[in-house]
């Protein structure tokens, strides 16, 4: 069956929309815990009549890669990395959302906060820190080093709030690097978490493969607006002929 328009026009947008989510890759290349993204599609099946085989279509949406991303140790002590699956717990003005860099800090409220500034949520909620020597263990233990009578005296604040997703792509994606839980994704705290300090998990972005994917997309798009050009302008030769037979 030939191709019309509409075709041609539903390839362009296509590759509009993959264009904007390699885009979207490469500008994140480098941030620590970063998810690529990818435009997938789901079969929508609607019935056309009670008769009649359903109508498919193909319904574009972006597709989260959640696999790991390379640890790179930085030798800060508040940055953190997780090991395997999970995701750390935050606190933004939307609610709780679901980050996996770890680049804290403390902010001028003695509050362990994320690099944009989101409250770093523990087991019982935020975490406060009151002392200027913040550690954090292996298993997501946030203590404090305070001086004492005898010496150093480490105190336990808290424990990184860490949790897993039985359906990780259920996630909503929530700015660049968020995720948040509709209720759909199987959320589970882990009470043991394995967690490597002084190191970040870098972006899963190959920059290098989405820099050819964009170079093709780019290359595509072109091609579909030569192709829509030069069947526009035949339709209207064709229109013009018959008009001089009339």
């Amino acid at each position: 069956m030939p191709l019309d328009v509409r075709d041609i026009a539903a390839a362009a947008t296509r590759s509009i929309q993959q264009l904007d989510m390699v885009t979207q890759n490469i500008a994140h290349a480098n941030t620590p815990g970063f998810k690529a993204v990818h435009l997938a599609y789901a079969l929508k099946s609607e019935p056309v009549s009670e008769t009649e085989d359903p109508a498919l279509e193909y319904v574009p949406y972006a597709q989260t890669d959640f696999s790991p991303g390379t640890l790179q140790r930085t030798g800060g002590a508040l940055d953190v990395a997780l090991e395997g699956e999970g995701f750390f717990a935050v606190e933004t003005k939307q609610g709780t959302a679901y980050i996996r860099g770890g680049s804290f800090h403390v902010n001028k409220n003695n509050e362990l906060v994320t690099s944009t500034g989101e409250r770093v949520l523990g087991s019982s909620g935020p975490i406060t820190v009151d002392g200027a020597d913040v550690q954090i263990g292996p298993d997501g233990t946030v203590s404090v080093a305070q001086p004492g009578p005898d010496g150093t005296i480490s105190t336990n604040v808290g424990q990184l709030k860490v949790v897993t997703f039985e359906k990780p792509q259920n996630l909503r994606k929530q700015g660049d690097n968020q995720y948040v839980d509709p209720g759909t994704a199987g959320m589970t705290v882990v009470s043991d978490p394995r967690i490597q300090g002084q190191t970040l998990e870098m972006s899963n972005v190959n920059a290098i493969k989405e820099m050819v994917n964009m170079i093709e997309l780019q290359r595509s798009f072109e091609t579909y607006q030569k192709i829509i050009k030069t069947m526009s302008d035949q339709d209207r030769q064709a229109t013009t002929q018959i008009g001089k037979v009339v």
